[in-house]
């Protein structure tokens, strides 16, 4: 025991061939066999229905497949598909808890938001393109499988990029103010139209939501309560700022 202590690497390597072995012997179990045969059944994405059966059929052309959709009362696992700018935000609301295989995926209206605020709370040109070339790099060398990890630094590389603008925009370079004429405006010195832009955009990101609370009602078949109850509060708001305007 003493010499396998000092090998930490092939303890490592031991325990996750029997974790493996311990779940073969467990689907094992689950699954209902004779000596010739084997049921199995499982979940898969409707697209990829037809590439699996034809992988099936080519390991074993006496095999039989029935897909069906699922029950009302079934669990189904989430499969999400989003395209490749909007991947990677999917690691952000996994933190949380995937979305509902029945329900709305909340990433490709999420992410612009995620974007630019993470931007607007950096506000540093200098430390944009640090983070957005450290993240590069990072992909670069360290290669991580296609994870949460990739999707959390593609994630960091592009708030980078949205850093990078805003900080410009702002006039801030690791804390320095170029001279006038290089920038937008300076928050530390019209603080009330920084707090006027972020107030309008918050208006929006308020209002996205809504309406996708909405979108969610009228797909449920509750038309009535998208819009007594969520479309009130749109219009609340609108009027709202509105009187703030004026």
């Amino acid at each position: 025991y003493e010499e396998m202590a000092g090998d930490y690497e092939f303890l490592m390597v031991s325990a996750d061939y029997y974790s493996i072995q311990a779940q073969r012997l467990e689907s094992e179990e689950k699954s209902d066999n004779t000596k010739t045969t084997f049921f199995i059944t499982g979940w898969v994405v409707a697209s990829n229905v037809n590439a699996l059966k034809q992988s099936l059929e080519n390991l074993s052309p006496n095999c039989f497949i029935e897909d069906r959709d699922p029950a009302d009362d079934e669990f189904i696992p989430t499969a999400l598909k989003n395209n490749k700018i909007v991947q990677p935000y999917e690691a952000v609301t996994d933190l949380y808890s995937p979305p509902d295989a029945r329900g709305f995926d909340p990433n490709s209206v999420m992410a612009p938001f995620f974007f630019i605020l993470i931007g607007m709370m950096i506000t540093d040109a200098a430390y944009g393109i640090v983070l957005t070339v450290a993240s590069l790099l990072a992909l670069k060398l360290m290669k991580p499988e296609d994870g949460m990890m990739t999707r959390i630094l593609k994630v960091v590389a592009m708030g980078g990029i949205s850093t990078l603008f805003w900080g410009a925009l702002f006039g801030s370079w690791f804390a320095y103010t170029p001279r006038e004429g290089l920038y937008w405006f300076s928050p530390m010195n019209e603080p009330l139209l920084a707090l006027v832009i972020c107030y309008g955009l918050g208006v929006v990101h308020l209002f996205a939501g809504h309406f996708v609370a909405m979108y969610v009602a009228i797909k449920d078949g509750d038309v009535a309560g998208a819009f007594m109850d969520t479309f009130t509060w749109i219009v609340w708001y609108a009027g709202l700022t509105v009187m703030l305007v004026y």
